[in-house]
Protein backbone atom coordinates (compact mmCIF):
# COMPACT_ATOMS: atom_id res chain seq x y z
CA UNK A 1 0.00 0.00 0.00
CA UNK A 2 2.82 2.44 0.70
CA UNK A 3 4.41 1.90 -2.72
CA UNK A 4 1.31 2.72 -4.75
CA UNK A 5 0.04 6.23 -5.46
CA UNK A 6 -3.75 6.57 -5.61
CA UNK A 7 -5.38 9.66 -7.08
CA UNK A 8 -9.12 10.34 -7.27
CA UNK A 9 -10.01 13.13 -9.72
CA UNK A 10 -6.41 14.36 -9.58
CA UNK A 11 -6.20 14.52 -5.78
CA UNK A 12 -4.01 12.15 -3.74
CA UNK A 13 -6.24 9.75 -1.79
CA UNK A 14 -3.72 7.48 -0.08
CA UNK A 15 -3.26 7.01 3.65
CA UNK A 16 0.42 7.82 4.17
CA UNK A 17 0.62 5.99 7.50
CA UNK A 18 -0.46 2.48 6.54
CA UNK A 19 -1.00 2.80 2.78
CA UNK A 20 -4.29 1.99 1.15
CA UNK A 21 -7.13 4.35 0.41
CA UNK A 22 -8.43 7.17 2.57
CA UNK A 23 -12.03 6.20 1.75
CA UNK A 24 -13.98 3.48 -0.01
CA UNK A 25 -15.66 4.16 -3.33
CA UNK A 26 -18.76 2.56 -4.77
CA UNK A 27 -18.61 0.57 -7.99
CA UNK A 28 -21.26 2.82 -9.52
CA UNK A 29 -19.39 6.01 -8.59
CA UNK A 30 -16.31 5.27 -10.74
CA UNK A 31 -16.34 6.48 -14.35
CA UNK A 32 -12.94 5.00 -15.23
CA UNK A 33 -9.59 4.03 -13.75
CA UNK A 34 -6.10 3.66 -15.12
CA UNK A 35 -3.13 1.77 -13.69
CA UNK A 36 0.35 2.99 -14.61
CA UNK A 37 3.10 0.56 -13.67
CA UNK A 38 6.12 2.48 -14.99
CA UNK A 39 7.18 5.45 -17.14
CA UNK A 40 4.69 7.80 -15.49
CA UNK A 41 4.95 11.56 -15.73
CA UNK A 42 6.31 13.89 -13.02
CA UNK A 43 2.88 14.72 -11.57
CA UNK A 44 2.46 11.03 -10.69
CA UNK A 45 6.00 10.48 -9.43
CA UNK A 46 5.34 10.38 -5.68
CA UNK A 47 5.96 6.65 -5.52
CA UNK A 48 8.43 3.96 -6.49
CA UNK A 49 5.58 1.58 -7.30
CA UNK A 50 2.53 1.92 -9.48
CA UNK A 51 0.00 4.71 -9.88
CA UNK A 52 -3.78 4.23 -9.87
CA UNK A 53 -5.78 7.11 -11.38
CA UNK A 54 -9.54 7.12 -10.70
CA UNK A 55 -12.09 9.41 -12.33
CA UNK A 56 -15.50 9.63 -10.67
CA UNK A 57 -18.85 10.04 -12.41
CA UNK A 58 -20.71 13.34 -12.41
CA UNK A 59 -24.20 14.58 -13.17
CA UNK A 60 -25.27 16.03 -16.50
CA UNK A 61 -28.15 17.77 -18.25
CA UNK A 62 -30.22 14.56 -18.37
CA UNK A 63 -31.39 12.42 -15.50
CA UNK A 64 -29.50 9.10 -15.47
CA UNK A 65 -29.38 6.28 -12.98
CA UNK A 66 -28.16 2.72 -12.57
CA UNK A 67 -28.77 -0.15 -10.21
CA UNK A 68 -27.31 -3.57 -9.53
CA UNK A 69 -27.78 -6.57 -7.28
CA UNK A 70 -25.66 -9.68 -6.84
CA UNK A 71 -26.51 -12.62 -4.64
CA UNK A 72 -24.94 -15.92 -3.71
CA UNK A 73 -25.80 -18.53 -1.12
CA UNK A 74 -24.62 -21.95 -0.03
CA UNK A 75 -26.83 -23.65 -2.66
CA UNK A 76 -24.37 -22.30 -5.25
CA UNK A 77 -21.29 -23.53 -3.38
CA UNK A 78 -19.81 -26.99 -3.70
CA UNK A 79 -18.85 -29.02 -0.64
CA UNK A 80 -15.06 -28.96 -0.50
CA UNK A 81 -12.92 -31.94 0.43
CA UNK A 82 -12.32 -30.88 4.04
CA UNK A 83 -16.01 -30.14 4.71
CA UNK A 84 -17.24 -33.40 3.18
CA UNK A 85 -18.58 -35.72 5.92
CA UNK A 86 -17.17 -38.69 3.99
CA UNK A 87 -13.69 -37.33 4.77
CA UNK A 88 -14.38 -36.43 8.41
CA UNK A 89 -15.73 -32.94 7.78
CA UNK A 90 -18.75 -31.29 9.35
CA UNK A 91 -20.63 -30.71 6.09
CA UNK A 92 -20.98 -27.67 3.92
CA UNK A 93 -20.99 -24.49 6.05
CA UNK A 94 -23.85 -21.99 5.60
CA UNK A 95 -23.08 -18.99 3.39
CA UNK A 96 -25.06 -16.01 2.10
CA UNK A 97 -23.80 -12.82 0.42
CA UNK A 98 -25.78 -9.99 -1.11
CA UNK A 99 -24.28 -6.91 -2.73
CA UNK A 100 -26.51 -4.17 -4.13
CA UNK A 101 -26.48 -0.48 -4.96
CA UNK A 102 -27.07 2.15 -7.55
CA UNK A 103 -26.48 5.73 -8.65
CA UNK A 104 -28.42 8.74 -9.86
CA UNK A 105 -27.33 12.02 -11.42
CA UNK A 106 -28.90 14.94 -13.21
CA UNK A 107 -29.22 18.70 -13.53
CA UNK A 108 -30.01 21.21 -10.80
CA UNK A 109 -29.56 24.23 -13.11
CA UNK A 110 -29.28 23.23 -16.77
CA UNK A 111 -25.74 23.62 -18.20
CA UNK A 112 -24.46 25.02 -14.87
CA UNK A 113 -25.07 22.90 -11.77
CA UNK A 114 -25.40 19.12 -11.53
CA UNK A 115 -25.72 16.44 -8.85
CA UNK A 116 -24.58 12.84 -8.62
CA UNK A 117 -24.83 10.25 -5.86
CA UNK A 118 -24.06 6.57 -5.52
CA UNK A 119 -24.61 4.00 -2.79
CA UNK A 120 -23.54 0.40 -2.28
CA UNK A 121 -24.09 -2.18 0.42
CA UNK A 122 -22.73 -5.67 1.06
CA UNK A 123 -24.17 -8.18 3.52
CA UNK A 124 -22.51 -11.48 4.27
CA UNK A 125 -23.48 -14.25 6.66
CA UNK A 126 -21.10 -17.14 6.94
CA UNK A 127 -19.81 -19.59 9.49
CA UNK A 128 -16.45 -21.26 9.90
CA UNK A 129 -17.04 -24.51 11.77
CA UNK A 130 -14.22 -26.44 13.35
CA UNK A 131 -14.16 -29.89 14.94
CA UNK A 132 -15.06 -30.16 18.63
CA UNK A 133 -11.77 -31.88 19.46
CA UNK A 134 -9.85 -28.80 18.22
CA UNK A 135 -11.86 -26.67 20.67
CA UNK A 136 -11.27 -29.15 23.50
CA UNK A 137 -7.53 -29.18 22.82
CA UNK A 138 -7.40 -25.37 22.82
CA UNK A 139 -9.17 -25.30 26.22
CA UNK A 140 -6.62 -27.78 27.64
CA UNK A 141 -3.76 -25.66 26.29
CA UNK A 142 -5.27 -22.46 27.72
CA UNK A 143 -5.65 -24.07 31.15
CA UNK A 144 -2.06 -25.36 31.06
CA UNK A 145 -0.73 -21.92 30.10
CA UNK A 146 -2.83 -20.24 32.79
CA UNK A 147 -1.33 -22.62 35.37
CA UNK A 148 2.13 -21.58 34.17
CA UNK A 149 1.32 -17.92 34.78
CA UNK A 150 1.71 -18.41 38.54
CA UNK A 151 5.27 -19.70 38.06
CA UNK A 152 6.17 -17.00 35.52
CA UNK A 153 7.36 -13.84 37.30
CA UNK A 154 7.04 -11.73 34.15
CA UNK A 155 3.54 -12.92 33.17
CA UNK A 156 0.16 -11.66 34.31
CA UNK A 157 -3.29 -13.09 33.52
CA UNK A 158 -5.53 -10.57 31.76
CA UNK A 159 -9.03 -11.92 31.17
CA UNK A 160 -8.59 -15.14 29.19
CA UNK A 161 -5.04 -14.29 28.11
CA UNK A 162 -1.59 -14.29 29.65
CA UNK A 163 0.53 -11.30 28.77
CA UNK A 164 4.14 -10.52 29.64
CA UNK A 165 4.61 -7.58 31.95
CA UNK A 166 7.72 -5.57 32.67
CA UNK A 167 9.51 -6.93 35.69
CA UNK A 168 9.92 -4.38 38.46
CA UNK A 169 13.44 -3.86 39.71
Amino acid sequence: GRNVELEVDGVAAKDNVVGGTLFNMTIEGIQEFKVISHDYEAQNGRTNGGVVLVATKSGGNQLHGTGFAYGRDDAMTATDYFSDPAHGGLGKPPYSREQFGGSVGGPIIKDKLFYFGAIERSQQDDLFPYPANAFNQSVILKNALTALASSCPTCAPVGNAIVPVQAST
